[in-house]
Parts: structure tokens; C-alpha cells; sequence
């Protein structure tokens, strides 16, 4: 009886085995799959990201002597006591801010995206 209980021991040892080298081999194949789908949405990413960065950079060029010239008039709204003018251009100023930190916000993650994929991909 004892050399039985052996001998079920050792069939299910090689069955566990065998069904970890099989779990192996489709954890594989998936992993590779994984791969393959990740490097188009990590390329479609990093595109979005610079596409982003240039209209930004560009939209800069163009913000910054708005924002110079709506601090300029609101300088001169708070000097002539035009409080109504004043809070407009606060806002203005306040939104135009606003849009730049969101668009700070928004390539910080899609780097990290992109980094966290590049990172998925090598390893």
C-alpha cells in the first residue's frame, strides 16, 4: 500500500509538472502578445505627447504677450479703480494660466505613459 501511495504521488508530481510547463509557455506567447499590442499605443503616445509639446510651445509664443499686455491693462484697471474691468481680466489671465498648467499636466502623463510602456516592452 505504501509503494502505492508513492507511486499516485509521482504520477501527480509529473501531472503538476506538466502543467507548469504548459502555464509557462501560454504565459509567454501572451506576454509577447502583450508586446506586440503595446509598441503601436506606445508610438500613437509619444506622437499625441510631441504633437501636444509643438502646439504648446507655439501657443506660447502667442500667450505670453497676452498675458504681458492683460497684466499691463490690469495694472492700470486697479490705478483708475475700473473693479469691474480688473476681475475680468483676473479671470482672463486666470484661465489662460489654468489652460498652460493643464497642458503641463497632461504631457507629464502621457510621458509617464509612454516611459511605463517603453519600460513594459524592454523588460
Amino acid at each position: 500500500m505504501h509503494e502505492k501511495e508513492q507511486e499516485n504521488l509521482t504520477l501527480v508530481c509529473r501531472a503538476g509538472a506538466t502543467y507548469n510547463k504548459r502555464k509557462t509557455t501560454e504565459v509567454k506567447s501572451m506576454r509577447i502578445l502583450m508586446i506586440l499590442l503595446a509598441i503601436p499605443v506606445m508610438i500613437v503616445v509619444k506622437m499625441v505627447s510631441v504633437i501636444i509639446e509643438t502646439a504648446a510651445q507655439i501657443s506660447a509664443v502667442l500667450a505670453g504677450p497676452f498675458l504681458i499686455f492683460v497684466i499691463g491693462c490690469g495694472i492700470y484697471c486697479a490705478v483708475t479703480a475700473n473693479w469691474k474691468s480688473l476681475i475680468i481680466l483676473a479671470v482672463i489671465a486666470g484661465v489662460v494660466i489654468l489652460a498652460y498648467l493643464l497642458i503641463g499636466i497632461v504631457l507629464g502623463l502621457l510621458d509617464l505613459a509612454g516611459n511605463r510602456m517603453k519600460r513594459f516592452i524592454r523588460s
